[in-house]
């Protein structure tokens, strides 16, 4: 799979490769889609200050990755990196290219090339994963050119930092799990109608189209800003697929096989554990948002000669 993400910069050409280039390793000051960042050891092509960094992130199953460069030309501003560790099951390797290319003294473009050789699972997980990549290159560009014309990091950025980034890597990871549990349902519906009791076929079918809309769907929203509320909705849909289960168990379990009873007290299990993170995060975003916005009232108070309010 190879996606390609181009934007046009107001700033000269330099300014953007200093960012890109030559402190490779600090993108975490930029990228919306890291937490942290840091140089370590790697192979060193060239003119290049740290040969590989190790960057933080939030998405499920692959929260660390250490990034090697395996070209770096500072005379036509260009590299590539690969991933060395880390690398998600969804993939069996990926390569990506940075270049900035002049339009004039005061413009630049940037130009990433993401290729990705996808494993068996991303496969089947192609039509989720292609919009997904696409949006994390699209935010990547953004969050760069944001960063580069103003100083500041994006509102994309600015939210990582307060918890959201977290929510919308968990929301991904769910996107994840919900299409490879509705594509097993669907491929395999014959199969899993006999270990769930000998129910209909088409309600299997059926069952396993609609996780992947629902997949689809979450995998669109973790492309942009989920909020608390976002977050905490999907929470609570998690929790209300645990109790249908439970409910479906309680009334027909006892005809379902053993594969089918281990498949739907596994998938549970896991739901539930994503519905808990899920609100966990959700709460944090909304924590750190008061906090900010009670620092921004002090300030302004501040700024303005009122003191503060007084605690009873």
């Amino acid at each position: 799979m190879r996606i390609t993400t181009t934007t046009t910069i107001d700033r000269p050409a330099h300014e953007v490769w200093d960012l890109v280039g030559r402190r490779f390793a600090e993108a975490s000051v930029w990228a919306s889609s890291i937490d942290t960042s840091r140089a370590v050891a790697g192979a060193q092509p060239t003119g290049e200050p740290s040969g590989a960094r190790e960057c933080r992130v939030a998405v499920p199953g692959a929260d660390r990755l250490v990034e090697e460069l395996v070209a770096y030309d500072d005379a036509s501003m260009s590299l590539a990196y690969v991933v060395v560790e880390g690398m998600h099951r969804v993939a069996r390797s990926a390569r990506n290219t940075w270049i900035v290319i002049p339009l004039s003294d005061e413009r630049a473009e940037l130009r990433i090339d993401a290729e990705v050789d996808l494993s068996l699972t991303g496969l089947a997980l192609a039509p989720v994963l292609r919009p997904y990549l696409a949006a994390t290159g699209r935010h990547n560009a953004d969050d760069l050119k944001v960063y580069v014309e103003t100083g500041a990091p994006s509102h994309r950025e600015q939210r990582q930092q307060s918890g959201a980034g977290t929510l919308a890597g968990l929301v991904a990871g769910n996107a994840v799990f919900t299409t490879l549990s509705g594509s097993a349902l669907t491929i395999a519906s014959p199969w899993w109608a006999r270990q769930f009791g000998d129910v209909a076929e088409p309600v299997i079918t059926g069952l396993g189209a609609s996780l992947l809309v629902y997949a689809v769907y979450l995998a669109w929203i973790s492309g942009r800003d989920v909020t608390a509320r976002t977050g905490r909705m999907l929470a609570l849909l998690d929790v209300a697929w645990v109790g249908a289960t439970a409910g479906v168990l309680a009334l027909a379990g006892s005809g379902f096989s053993g594969a089918g009873l281990c498949a739907s007290v596994s998938i549970a299990i896991v739901v539930a554990g994503l519905g808990l993170s899920q609100w966990r995060a959700s709460s944090r975003v909304d924590r750190l948002s008061r906090l900010d916005h009670a620092i921004s009232a002090g300030e302004a108070r501040e700024r303005a000669g009122t003191p503060s309010p007084r605690t009873s």
